[in-house]
């Protein structure tokens, strides 16, 4: 993207791009701050409280049309939502991202108005927790079939891709504001939802404690309510 195409302050469009959303806060409130002092402003702390407000409101204002550039619009839509009700029927009913548009979120989070925060767990049933993988490949040495120990061993590391979860979270989230997508790889493999292939969808429009849900994903049963987002993908050519 062109830094010509955004019709905002370019100094500040290139602290962002370059440092983040921290740096980005942190020029706005320093150039309007001196903007002020060059007025003559008496520095209050009404006034201070007033530049750190205009500054946040300023980044924020840059990063959501640089969301509009260079994300789906469907994407951006989702974001944009005030009820839970609203977000929810959209995601499930209208909704589609690709993996290729969810990766440009990710790699480019602060450039649209997001910190992110990521968890990849793996969830393995205790009983399937202490494998020996050392006979899976002795044989019987007359048949040169698999051996006995080698079919027990090779049927429990089946047992384990089989039972294992392999969760991942990635989390947006900028002042009160934050979005959560989740799945594991059966959500992406075994369409076990009527729609195919998906990702899950929660955000603070659920109400629900942002700290709450992050440190549930800890757990491999933790299930919260969430929408349902289709989501197309190549990892079945993989």
């Amino acid at each position: 993207m062109s830094e010509d195409s955004v019709e905002v302050d370019k100094n500040l469009y290139e602290v962002l791009t370059n440092y983040g959303l921290d740096a980005a806060i942190k020029f706005a409130e320093e150039r309007n701050t001196q903007d002020l002092i060059k007025k003559g402003t008496e520095l209050t702390q009404d006034i201070k409280e007033f530049i750190v407000k205009a500054s946040f409101q300023e980044v924020k204002t840059l990063t959501i049309t640089l969301r509009k550039i260079s994300l789906p619009e469907s994407l951006t839509k989702l974001f944009e939502f005030t009820t839970k009700k609203d977000a929810v029927r959209f995601a499930e009913k209208e909704l589609v991202i690709d993996h290729k548009e969810f990766v440009e979120l990710i790699m480019n989070a602060e450039h649209f108005g997001f910190y992110h925060a990521r968890k990849h767990k793996e969830f393995i049933p205790e009983h399937l927790q202490s494998f020996d993988p050392s006979p899976i490949g002795k044989r019987d040495p007359e048949s040169g079939k698999l051996s006995k120990e080698g079919k027990k061993a090779f049927s429990k590391i089946s047992s384990i891709f089989k039972q294992r979860r392999q969760l991942n979270v990635h989390w947006f989230y900028f002042a009160f504001e934050w979005h959560c997508f989740f799945f594991d790889y059966s959500d992406l493999m075994s369409g076990h939802w009527a729609a195919g292939d998906h990702i899950h969808y929660i955000s603070y429009l659920w109400g629900i404690p942002g700290d709450q849900v992050w440190n549930g994903f800890d757990s491999r049963d933790y299930s919260p309510a969430k929408a349902h987002i289709r989501y197309t993908h190549d990892y079945r050519q993989r």
